[in-house]
């Protein structure tokens, strides 16, 4: 096993995030080692007490965690600087070949896809007659494939802590305003004391306080998101258009009538419903713009009466939200 010496010089003098333990020593809450280095939300660790990659695998899962699994570029970077800093080029991570199939396959012990890799050239080539079954670092940041028993340092890895939420969605009225509740869990399912933030996309549709009370501002959606460390948590929220006012004819003839109310802002569009009496219900007749207030009925009865009523409603996703309907308007057409 080669050591890079200055590292591990450099490591002891300047009290690096991620050193090498062997098993016994201390852990944090969740069996997170106190100094493990964190990466969008999960723990990195290296020990170098492996008999073989299987003990590895059992060693990491017995701690809480798993052999680390690499699936991007920056990921792989972290990774490596862990095991780089703690005064070493080699070492297991979670990939293995799976020859039970007709093919072989690699494949992460968290049976995740294997959608980037950083094989050295030539790697990897099965040697050993075919032994060489097991990923890991190989003097530097590429990947190698080994025999089992080959290495006896490894990284561990643990997923971060679990955000959980009162509301996944919010459906609120402009002015109203609503608290959401946040848990968070480490990774072997307990409830841990953790600080949230909370930040809005569009302070314009909705606020939210350092204490996660969302506050409805104006017609739209948004989403809140509630973050501890690097994980986080996001919800919906839509917040409806106000009830229609002012709703009235500007004009009428023997069959058709324009109808107006005032413009809400943010809104996207408007509904209009006509009282049908053989049905005995509104049925909806007209879809305006949002940029309008006006809307021409047309194909009415002379000297008939009829009664109208309007919504304004917002979009989220492929789903239209209603406000409140309007007052009724009743009109008399003309003879």
């Amino acid at each position: 096993m080669r050591k890079k010496v200055l590292s591990a010089i450099l490591a002891l003098v300047t009290a690096v995030t991620c050193m090498t333990y062997p098993v016994g020593n201390a852990v944090a809450a969740g069996n997170i080692p106190e100094g493990a280095k964190s990466y969008q939300g999960n723990y990195y660790y290296v020990y170098e007490d492996a008999d073989s990659w299987e003990d590895a695998k059992a060693k990491c899962e017995s701690r809480g965690g798993h052999l680390a699994t690499i699936t991007s570029e920056g990921e792989d970077d972290i990774v490596y600087q862990c095991l780089e800093d703690s005064g070493y080029d080699d070492g297991y991570f979670g990939l293995y070949r799976d020859d039970s199939g007709t093919e072989s396959v690699w494949k992460w012990v968290t049976g995740e896809k294997v959608v980037y890799t950083n094989w050295k050239p030539g790697e990897p080539n099965a040697d050993y007659g075919g032994t060489e079954a097991f990923g890991g670092y190989w003097g530097g940041e590429q990947w190698n494939d080994f025999r089992t028993s080959e290495l006896s340092v490894y990284i561990c890895e643990w997923e971060g802590c679990t955000i959980r939420l009162n509301e996944q969605s919010l459906i609120m009225k402009p002015g109203a305003s609503e608290y959401l509740e946040y848990s968070v869990m480490n990774p072997d399912g307990i409830q841990i004391n953790k600080s949230a933030t909370w930040k809005s996309s569009n302070t314009k549709v909705a606020k939210v306080s350092a204490q996660g009370k969302v506050s409805a501002i104006n017609p739209g959606h948004c989403t809140v998101t509630c973050r501890v460390e690097n994980s986080s948590k996001k919800v919906k929220i839509v917040v409806v258009p106000r009830k229609v006012t002012k709703l009235s004819v500007l004009s009428k003839t023997k069959n058709s009538v324009q109808l107006k109310w005032k413009k809400q802002n943010g809104v996207r569009g408007y509904i209009v419903y006509m009282y049908n009496p053989d049905l005995k219900k509104y049925k909806k007749v007209k879809n305006a713009s949002g940029t309008f207030q006006t809307a021409v009925i047309r194909n009415l009865r002379k000297g008939k009466t009829y009664r109208f009523k309007v919504c304004a409603y917002v979009r989220s996703g492929s789903k239209n939200y209603n406000g409140d309907y309007s007052k009724v308007c009743k009109v008399r057409m003309k003879e």
